[in-house]
């Protein structure tokens, strides 16, 4: 039932992306977005990404680098939810933690937040910290593309390979968490892109697409009684 009510606010977001130019009142929107130089490296990094995804060149590498992000993500969430790990292991042919405490956040996290982009981020931070590198920004945007696009692009993967995460809080609801986690997570993206979106913007045009549901609804509803 959760699972089906949670239906609602993903479909809204999805929606709130594609017709953002509603609320911005540009037509040029998406273009001017596509177009920019922050996106155009993402996108590159992206594509290299998926590129090397389909080739499968040393593909058990990065399996093993997606399989050690995806138990790492979990000992972050364990600890983040005062739990304690009590066991660490990590093959080609998957991982596991052992911990005295679960939830739907600390199963489901690694299929929603990519680890490795938030490790380009902080070494890139850090690196901003001591040393002036020239396009270094431009840099940034293309790993976080290929680093966005490799977890992605496994995670879609992994999904349908009978996955113990998410039969713990059921299948269904364990895949409409992660899709809206993913789109809440693309939107937060394109709002950190100079010029992009503005997280006030999606925001407001959100809330106006779920009042325009509700009336629907309500409409729906004296209609039928």
């Amino acid at each position: 039932i959760l699972a089906l009510l949670l239906l609602i606010p993903s479909a809204i977001s999805t929606l709130a992306l594609f017709t953002i130019t509603e609320h911005t009142r540009d037509s040029n929107f998406w273009m001017n977005i596509l177009q920019s130089r922050p996106l155009i490296c993402f996108g590159a990094g992206a594509l290299m990404m998926m590129a090397w995804f389909w080739s499968k060149l040393f593909r058990n590498f990065f399996l093993y680098l997606y399989v050690l992000g995806h138990e790492l993500t979990h000992v972050i969430f364990i600890l983040l939810c005062g739990g304690k790990v009590s066991g660490f292991n990590v093959t080609l042919e998957g991982g596991y933690v052992m911990t005295n405490k679960s939830n739907f956040l600390i199963a489901l996290s690694p299929y929603f937040v990519p680890f490795w982009s938030l490790i380009v981020l902080g070494i890139s931070f850090l690196l901003e910290l001591f040393w002036d590198i020239p396009y270094q920004h431009y840099a940034l945007y293309s790993a976080i593309g290929a680093t966005w696009t490799f977890h992605l692009a496994w995670t879609i993967w992994m999904i349908p390979r009978d996955q113990p995460d998410l039969k713990e809080n059921g299948t269904i609801f364990s895949v409409v968490i992660i899709y809206f986690a993913n789109v809440l997570l693309l939107a937060g993206m394109l709002c950190l892109v100079p010029g992009g979106l503005s997280f006030k913007s999606f925001a407001a045009h959100w809330m106006s697409l779920l009042s325009h549901f509700i009336d629907a609804c309500s409409v729906i509803l004296q209609r039928s009684i």
